[in-house]
C-alpha cells in the first residue's frame, strides 16, 4: 500500500506498442496476467482500430495529432521528394499542432518517454522529452540536454537492434534486452517523476512490438515477457498513480502471425509499369523517366509522373488508366484485400509525400518494395506483422461511449480528460 502526499491530480498514459486486444483478453481469460485482469475491472477495455498505412510510425503520430495521415502528414518510416531523394519523416514533419504543444499553451507540464516521432525533440516550456526510436543518440535525443549524463548512467536503451533479432547466434540475447530496455523505461520514468511535478506523464513501451515480430511463434516467450510486463505495470503503478489520478493504456496496433511478405515492386517490375536504369538499382532514384508507378512500403503506391516528380515523363491522364489496370490485377493476389484512393483514405487535398493509392492486406500479410528481389513471395526473419483492427484501449474509471474506438480519439479526449476546452479541429472524437 502506497500513501500519495497531497498533490493535484495527474494524467498518467501508458502505451504498450503493437499489443494486441485479442491476445489481452486471451490471456486475462487464462488468468496469466493478473494485475491487468485486476486493473481493467474499474473502466473500459476495448478493442480499438488504428491507422493506414499501419506503422507505429504513423499511428502514434495519429495519437498526438488526432488526425488521419492526409492531415498530419506522416505516411511511413520513409518517404520520397519530388526530386526522388528518400528521407525519414521526424517531429518537424509534422505538419499540424500536437497534443503536446496544445497542452503546453494550456500551461500543462508534460514528461514524455520513447514515443515515435518525437525526435528531434520537441523543446516545449514545462516539457521533458526522451525521444523515441528515431533518435541517433541519447545526447541529442533528450529536452533538457542535461537529461543525456543520467540516462548515460543508467545505460539506457533507446531502442534494441532489430538485426540482432535476425541472426539466429544472436536471437537469444535480443530477447534478454527486451526486459532490459523495458526496466529501464519504467525506472527512468519514475525517477524523472519523483524529481518533478508534471500534469502529465507518456510512457510509451517499444518491445512488446519488436517481441511480436521475432517471437510470435514461440508461446513461452510469450508467456514470460508479458508475465514481467504485468508485473513491471503493477509496481509503477501502485507506487506512482494514485486513485485520483486519471490512468490510460492503449497499443498502437494489434499483431498476428506472419503468413507471407508481398512484393508489390516485383508486380511493377514483372509489367513493365517501373524500370531502372541500373541492372542492379540502388533506391526509386534509378526509375527511367518513361516508368508509370513506383511503391514504397507498406503498399503506397505513387503515380510516377511530371506534375509531381521532376525526372517523370508522364502527365497523370496517360498512366494513370494503366496503373489502375494493373492495381486491379494486384487485388487478386492472394493477401490483398483492397486498394483505396488517395481522396478516400487521405482526404481531397492531403499533404505532400501523400501516395495516389494505398493497397490494404488481410490480415497476416505484408506488402513489401523490396527493388532487390524479383519474387512475389517471400519470407523474412519476421514472425508476426502487424494488424489495423486489433488495438487496445484502456481508460480507468471511464465510461467509453463508442463501441469501437480509433487511435484518432485519443487526442481529443486527452483534451476533454485535461479540461482543455476544444477549439482544435480532429478528425477523431471524444469518447467519454
Amino acid at each position: 500500500m502506497f500513501f500519495f502526499k497531497k498533490r493535484k491530480p495527474k494524467i498518467f498514459i501508458i502505451g504498450l506498442d503493437g499489443v494486441p486486444y485479442s491476445f489481452l483478453k486471451e490471456n486475462i481469460e487464462n488468468k496469466n496476467l493478473p494485475f491487468l485482469s485486476n486493473l481493467f475491472k474499474n473502466g473500459s477495455f476495448l478493442q480499438m482500430e488504428s491507422v493506414y498505412p499501419t506503422l507505429s510510425s504513423v499511428a502514434w503520430t495519429s495519437f498526438l495529432t488526432g488526425a488521419r495521415p492526409g492531415t498530419h502528414g506522416i505516411y511511413g518510416f520513409i518517404d520520397v521528394k519530388n526530386d526522388l531523394s528518400i528521407f525519414i519523416p521526424n517531429y518537424n514533419d509534422i505538419k499540424i499542432k500536437t497534443i503536446l504543444e496544445i497542452l503546453v499553451e494550456n500551461n500543462k507540464k508534460i514528461l514524455h518517454i520513447n514515443l515515435p516521432i518525437t525526435y528531434p525533440p520537441p523543446r516545449l516550456n514545462g516539457t521533458c522529452c526522451i525521444s523515441g526510436f528515431l533518435s541517433p543518440s541519447i545526447e541529442k535525443g533528450v529536452y533538457p540536454e542535461e537529461l543525456s549524463e543520467y540516462l548515460k548512467k543508467e545505460n539506457y536503451i533507446i531502442d534494441l537492434d532489430p538485426w540482432m533479432a535476425r541472426n539466429k547466434e544472436k536471437r537469444g540475447e535480443f530477447y534478454k534486452n527486451l526486459f532490459r530496455a523495458t526496466e529501464k523505461r519504467f525506472r527512468v520514468c519514475e525517477f524523472l517523476i519523483k524529481k518533478n511535478e508534471f500534469d502529465i506523464i507518456i510512457l510509451h513501451i517499444m518491445e512488446p512490438d519488436r517481441l511480436l515480430h521475432f517471437f510470435i511463434n514461440e508461446k513461452e516467450k510469450l508467456k514470460e515477457y508479458f508475465k514481467f510486463l504485468d508485473n513491471k505495470l503493477e509496481n509503477f503503478i501502485e507506487k506512482n498513480v494514485s486513485d485520483k489520478d486519471e490512468l490510460v493504456l492503449l497499443s498502437d496496433h494489434g499483431f498476428t502471425q506472419l503468413k507471407k511478405e508481398i512484393n508489390v515492386l516485383a508486380i511493377f517490375k514483372k509489367e513493365k509499369i517501373i524500370k531502372f536504369e541500373k541492372e542492379k538499382p540502388d533506391g526509386i532514384k534509378d526509375i527511367t523517366p518513361d516508368s508509370k508507378a513506383f511503391t514504397l512500403t507498406p503498399g503506397r503506391i505513387y503515380l510516377f509522373t511530371n506534375e509531381r516528380f521532376e525526372k517523370a515523363k508522364f502527365k497523370s491522364k496517360e498512366v494513370e488508366k494503366e496503373v489502375k489496370g494493373i492495381l486491379n490485377e494486384v487485388l487478386k493476389i492472394e493477401g490483398v484485400k483492397d486498394c483505396k484512393k488517395r481522396e478516400e483514405i487521405f482526404g481531397i487535398e492531403p499533404t505532400p509525400f501523400s501516395p495516389d493509392f494505398l493497397l490494404i492486406p488481410e490480415n497476416g500479410y505484408d506488402l513489401k518494395g523490396d527493388l532487390k528481389s524479383d519474387e512475389i513471395f517471400s519470407r523474412s526473419a519476421l514472425e508476426g506483422t502487424h494488424t489495423y483492427d486489433d488495438a487496445f484501449l484502456f481508460i480507468r474509471g471511464r465510461k467509453i461511449k463508442k463501441e469501437k474506438p480509433s487511435i484518432l480519439d485519443l487526442a481529443p479526449t486527452i483534451l476533454e480528460i485535461s479540461k482543455i476546452k476544444n477549439n482544435y479541429k480532429f478528425d477523431g472524437e471524444v469518447l467519454i
